[in-house]
């Protein structure tokens, strides 16, 4: 039986340069990110951008999330910003 990672220990793995587990974060968010982002902008494909944009911009700053487990509010505040 295999247990699904969490965020904190995909974040960690990403980090250490594990670029599959960030991968996982996309494929585990990028419907919410473009959701979020789709609610602002009223265009799929400019919501499709948006989302690529936030998952651009939480690779570099991986490091600095202080609080893992909090990727969730984290991706989607970030895609609100950016569609805004």
């Amino acid at each position: 039986m295999t247990t699904t990672p969490t965020d904190a220990e995909l974040i960690k793995a990403s980090i250490s340069g594990k670029i599959s587990a960030f991968g996982k974060l996309i494929e585990r968010y990028q419907n919410l990110v473009c959701s979020v982002a789709f609610s602002t902008t009223g265009d799929r494909a400019l919501s499709e951008d948006v989302g690529q944009e936030t998952f651009v911009a939480a690779w570099k700053q991986l490091p600095e999330i202080q609080e893992p487990a909090l990727s969730s509010p984290w991706f989607c505040s970030s895609s609100l910003l950016r569609s805004g």
